[in-house]
């Protein structure tokens, strides 16, 4: 596996998409060690924290990848104009399910990283754009009727 540096509309993209009622009809939600930690439409605070807790993480696993070579990667600076200003607004949620993948698979490389607060963050946020997908409400909850028509194989 390799990994790069996330870009900044990489990180704000999916922050933002947890924020955004198109993702979450109720403030995002998740677990993380002894705590429960909540991400609210306008919690600008914790949206820098998230966006933080993944910027942190990738420059975790790229050092874990790539040693010394990786030690010039500086940590960005985020503020809450980034949640309020030049904002996505469009969030697909299979583009945003696309993106945490991303993300995953960039932040994937030390070791801690399956029990870090990113990933737990990461787990919600695809949760969250899972269930809103259209049409997911309305889905059998369980296996639907088998059909009357037999499989020929």
């Amino acid at each position: 596996m390799s990994c790069r540096m996330l870009n900044r509309d990489e990180i704000l993209y999916v922050v933002q998409a947890a924020m955004s009622r198109r993702i979450n009809k109720t403030p995002l939600g998740y677990h993380f060690g002894d705590m429960y930690k909540i991400l609210k439409d306008g919690d600008y605070g914790r949206a820098i924290h998230s966006a933080r807790i993944i910027d942190d993480s990738n420059i975790k696993s790229l050092r874990s990848r790539y040693g010394a070579e990786a030690e010039n990667y500086d940590f960005k600076d985020f503020s809450s104009e980034d949640f309020r200003l030049n904002c996505f607004h469009d969030f697909d949620p299979i583009q945003v399910i696309k993106a945490v993948h991303y993300i995953q698979y960039q932040n994937c490389e030390y070791v801690g990283w399956a029990d870090s607060e990113c990933s737990a963050f990461l787990k919600a946020v695809e949760r969250a754009a899972v269930r809103a997908i259209d049409g997911y409400d309305d889905a059998i909850w369980g296996a639907p009727e088998k059909s009357n028509f037999r499989r020929i194989i």
